[in-house]
């Protein structure tokens, strides 16, 4: 990969190099990335290899995407042909050639359940490529950013859903087969969709997302019991959005999940007990993150005290190791008597991420506005200043509701 970082353009190779003809896409690859230098760095190269499903974190947050792939569709070998999003919904994917093989109908399938809409798909449009409509896929994407493993609210559990939008991309090819091959090609041998979302989904996600995964799985701890993907992108939504989408998790989703655990509490179903008392503890710390008094705060280094979120509202621009550190403290119910309790959470997976001291050092800066610069000993909550500005770049403090709302009651002209 040629940039540090994930950017607007990606420019993303699949295929088996073992398999000659089919590793066109990473040659390709290759060659482009030589002459690169030149870009500005406004393209990030990714070899995807046959990585499958596992690669929709790649795509997300993109206004563009270039798919270098072999395709069979009947012309000559070495015949170059360009598509479009709308074309390549319409080509039937290539048979699997290997256990592991992927290709680019998979992934736009799998990025359309989850919410992800191409940009010209949300009224963009560019020089010579005019805005798009729906899709065949439309009435199968989720609309609000949460989709539960198991049925919830109604709705049928994400593997069938993601089943649906395959099928669909698939089209006449498309049967139990097809399905097997898919869910092998994604590094699950056991044969189950859902085996593979619960188990083996997440930890390829965030490998290929750099450890800033854009679908998180919060769950209560149980392996029968609460569990939803959760777009990252609609939790971190503007203008109050985001908050909506964690009060519908915590308030319809798992709402409804409570309420079908507690009847079955009352006819005595095996178990019952355990999933209300895991789904109600996770409750308490999904309220904690709404509340956002420490640790469940957001603290962003770069942003004087005025401006720090109070509660949930996270702003996407600050980005996912940001926003997420709440969520990394909150944990489910007798998470100490887990194995690596220190590392569990109520995000399924987590993902490898801290918020220690950053390189470098701050030019100067307010003490006011930014206390954290001015010496802080790493361990002291609403650290207001010390007596020297050191410039040092934490990430890990934490300030109670109290103090932001102080600091912004002084930034509008009030007492201090």
């Amino acid at each position: 990969m040629s940039t540090a970082g994930p950017v607007e353009t990606v420019v993303l190779a699949l295929g088996n190099t073992l398999l000659r003809d089919d590793g066109v896409g990473a040659a390709i690859l290759q060659a482009l990335e030589g002459e690169a230098a030149g870009w500005g760095g406004e393209v990030e190269f990714v070899d995807g290899g046959t990585q499958g499903l596992a690669l929709l974190g790649v795509l997300s947050g993109r206004r563009a995407a270039v798919i270098l792939d072999a395709v069979a569709l009947g012309a000559a070998p070495g015949t170059v042909h360009v598509l479009t999003a709308d074309d390549v919904s319409g080509v039937r994917p290539r048979r699997a050639t290997t256990a592991h093989e992927g290709n680019a109908g998979e992934l736009l399938a799998a990025a359309r359940l989850l919410g992800y809409r191409w940009p010209r798909q949300t009224g963009s449009s560019f020089p010579d490529c005019v805005a798009l409509g729906s899709d065949a896929l439309e009435s199968s994407v989720d609309d609000d950013g949460v989709v539960g493993l198991s049925a919830l609210k109604g709705e049928p559990p994400a593997a069938d859903r993601l089943r649906a939008v395959v099928s669909v991309a698939y089209g006449s090819e498309w049967s139990p087969t097809k399905l097997s091959e898919l869910v092998a090609s994604a590094g699950s041998s056991g044969g189950s969709l859902d085996g593979w979302l619960r188990n083996r989904f997440f930890d390829q996600h965030y490998d290929l997302f750099h450890q800033r995964p854009f679908i998180w799985n919060i769950w209560d701890g149980l392996q029968n019991g609460f569990s939803a993907l959760v777009n990252y992108h609609k939790l971190a939504a503007p203008n109050g959005e985001g908050r909506r989408t964690l009060e519908k998790l915590i308030y319809t989703y798992l709402g409804d999940w409570i309420d079908r655990q507690r009847a079955d509490q009352k006819v005595g179903v095996e178990g019952a007990d355990a999933r209300v008392a895991a789904a109600e503890y996770l409750k308490c710390e999904l309220e904690k993150i709404l509340a956002g008094e420490p640790p469940y705060d957001i603290f962003v280094r770069w942003k004087p005290l005025s401006e720090q979120p109070v509660g949930w509202d996270p702003d996407i621009n600050d980005g996912v190791r940001i926003n997420i550190r709440p969520f990394m403290f909150a944990r489910p119910l007798n998470a100490g008597g887990k194995k690596q309790a220190k590392d569990v959470c109520i995000l399924r997976v987590p993902p490898k991420i801290t918020w220690g001291k950053d390189r470098g050092r701050e030019p100067s800066r307010a003490k006011a506005d930014y206390p954290w610069f001015w010496g802080w000993d790493e361990k002291t909550p609403d650290f207001l200043g010390g007596s020297v500005f050191d410039g040092n770049r934490w990430n890990d403090l934490h300030y109670s509701r109290a103090v932001k709302l102080a600091a912004r009651e002084r930034a509008k002209g009030g007492k201090s």
